[in-house]
């Protein structure tokens, strides 16, 4: 299990390596890669925390699909 802060700057983290935005899946994509088994709950746990904030913010892309963007994007 990763802490929701820890998965919350390492969203951060990747969104400004990637010019302020990506799609959900993407970063799922990522987060497994490194720390194997993310449960999707963890995951939408973090992206609330930092929508809360005013890090990021969440858009409808297609069916079914995200975009996230960082709102301080460099």
């Amino acid at each position: 299990m990763v802490k929701i802060v820890q998965l919350c700057m390492i969203i951060t983290e990747l969104l400004e390596k990637r010019h302020g935005i990506m799609r959900e899946e993407e970063i799922i994509s990522y987060l497994k890669n490194i720390y194997g088994n993310i449960s999707l709950s963890e995951f939408k746990r973090a992206l609330i925390t930092l929508e809360l904030r005013g890090i990021i913010y969440v858009e409808w892309f297609k069916k079914g699909s995200k975009i996230i963007r960082l709102r301080r994007a460099k």
